[in-house]
């Protein structure tokens, strides 16, 4: 829309400008002639059947002939821009799934937060990884890293279909909020049979499984067990310490 106002806002001055300085050109003389001056100079055409005379006319042709090219070509460019990105983006996926042909794996992960951000450094070493986040902040950074992007809702299927999780070898759910994490699950779900993990602190592991999740992964509960697996051998060989020491006194 803002595209097609600077565009009309350009042939709007340029048409009245031609018509209101008409005498100060030649073969300008009604409207229709002014919008036909301002089609061929805004389009840098110029045929040059109609022609300033006077300086003031040439001025306003030079302020038209930096308007009209100008703001045509940031038109076109915003209109055609997304399609090209478009094109681009699914052409770096198409390299992707030749690559995975060859036998390297594709994991699509589903939303994008701090915790990812580690699980994405470590995955993008051994995969090729796409992640699927509503932070358009986040494009430019991560496209840096030769990690494809697509922008949208982790939960949405169309958004999905884009990212292409029906070729993922394996797909991680780890949005922020729990419902999301389900609706996405769901969703990779109605259109892939790959491997799909949950990483959630908070999420409920049931609803998790029953939307199609093979794993649910609690990050705080690993880290906890670890350290509790790591204190309870040592308590173990004390308890055990003690006893053999009790049986050579007794």
């Amino acid at each position: 829309m803002g595209s097609l106002i600077a565009i009309v806002g350009v042939f709007s001055y340029g048409t009245a400008g031609a018509y209101a300085l008409r005498a100060g050109f030649a073969e300008l003389d009604t409207v229709l002639d002014a919008v036909y001056f301002t089609f061929v100079t805004a389009s840098t055409v110029g045929y040059g059947d109609v022609h300033p005379l006077t300086e003031g006319a040439r001025l306003f042709a030079v302020s038209l002939i930096v308007l009209g090219p100008t703001t045509v070509g940031l038109t076109v460019g915003s209109l055609i821009g997304p399609e090209i990105e478009s094109r681009l983006s699914r052409t770096g996926r198409r390299a992707k799934e030749a690559a995975q042909k060859d036998g390297r794996e594709r994991i699509v992960v589903l939303g994008y937060d701090d915790l990812t951000e580690s699980l994405v450094d470590g995955l993008e070493k051994h995969a090729d990884v796409s992640v699927v986040t509503d932070d358009k902040t986040l494009t430019s950074r991560l496209e840096s890293r030769a990690i494809d992007v697509v922008v949208g809702d982790p939960a949405d299927e169309e958004t999905l279909r884009e990212a292409q999780v029906d070729a993922a070898t394996a797909v991680l759910v780890a949005t922020t909020d729990d419902a999301r994490n389900t609706y996405a699950v769901l969703a990779a779900r109605e259109l892939t049979d790959a491997r799909i993990v949950v990483c959630t602190e908070t999420g409920n592991t049931d609803a998790l499984e029953k939307a199609g999740a093979d794993v649910v992964v609690d990050p705080g509960k690993l880290l906890t067990n670890a350290i509790v697996g790591t204190a309870h051998p040592s308590s173990e060989r004390r308890d055990h310490s003690a006893a053999s020491t009790a049986d050579q006194s007794g």
